[in-house]
């Protein structure tokens, strides 16, 4: 698996954060992507249009983010700070 190939970007704005996960490789469909902060642990994001993840529950920064794919395939970011 070439994590490399794995793309994310996110956004807090206010109570509400968006993500926008995208496999650059083809690989196959995101089916999963979470969020964990340093007070929480995982919480799934909802699919708001294709790459577009969202949730109102914000955890507290370091974020780390973990994605999944429709094959089973896993990758997660640790620590990621705000943008």
């Amino acid at each position: 698996m070439a994590v490399s190939s794995l793309s994310i970007l996110w956004h807090v704005m206010g109570a509400h954060i968006l993500c926008h996960a995208q496999d650059a490789a083809g690989r196959g469909s995101i089916k999963l992507v979470q969020v964990k902060g340093a007070d929480s642990g995982w919480q799934s994001l909802n699919n708001v249009w294709g790459a577009s993840w969202e949730s109102t529950a914000v955890p507290k920064p370091p974020l780390d983010f973990r994605i999944q794919d429709d094959a089973g395939v896993e990758v997660t970011s640790p620590l990621c700070h705000s943008p």
